[in-house]
């Protein structure tokens, strides 16, 4: 499987280039399988030195809302440094999210549009405004628009912990990373 991370609009022109050749070498087959290795490693050491997103770090096996979620991390990494802020400024808090698959087992994400608008893995650096409980369906009918938030926390799909009226910007936030991407 070939690493992915997404490219900031914002990135330097350099970072952004050597990103998209390091892709494009591995993608082409130019090299040996040793060579491959190396340079695999090298483009994970390169994102996580600019700060992009490794996708491979949000996802986890068994979880569809991972794939969204990654997604979701991707657009806002394609964010422009305007509209970052002004989804950080209509946001303006911290989701962690808790979401558990059909096998019992949860995982744990945030969505920061607070101080850097990004998605990761694991409990939030921060504390978070509203800590999310879902299933992995419930989150994924959520993301694809199919489920309405209040919805959801009427029928008890969906349970929250802290500022339950922040809960709700959670919608809005899916819907408009929907207009930039598939989710």
């Amino acid at each position: 499987m070939l690493p992915v991370c997404s490219v900031p609009q914002r990135s330097n022109g350099l970072a952004s280039h050597t990103i998209h050749t390091y892709i494009r070498v591995l993608v082409l087959g130019y090299l040996s399988s040793t060579s491959i290795f190396l340079l695999y490693h090298h483009l994970i050491v390169f994102c996580t030195f600019y700060g992009f997103t490794a996708m491979s770090d949000i996802k986890v096996e068994g979880f569809k809302s991972s794939e969204i979620l990654a997604a979701l991390a991707a657009v806002f990494d394609g964010y422009n440094e305007e509209e970052k802020k002004a989804q950080i400024k209509k946001t303006n808090g911290i989701f962690e999210l808790r979401v558990k698959n059909e096998a019992g087992k949860e995982a744990i994400w945030t969505i920061d549009l607070k101080t850097n608008g990004t998605v990761y893995k694991g409990t939030a650096k921060s504390k978070p405004n509203v800590t999310i409980l879902l299933s992995d369906d419930t989150f994924q009918q959520l993301a694809q628009g199919k489920l309405d938030g209040q919805k959801a926390f009427m029928t008890g799909k969906l349970k929250t912990k802290g500022n339950m009226m922040f809960a709700t910007k959670l919608d809005g936030v899916l819907k408009s990373a929907r207009t930039k991407a598939k989710l």
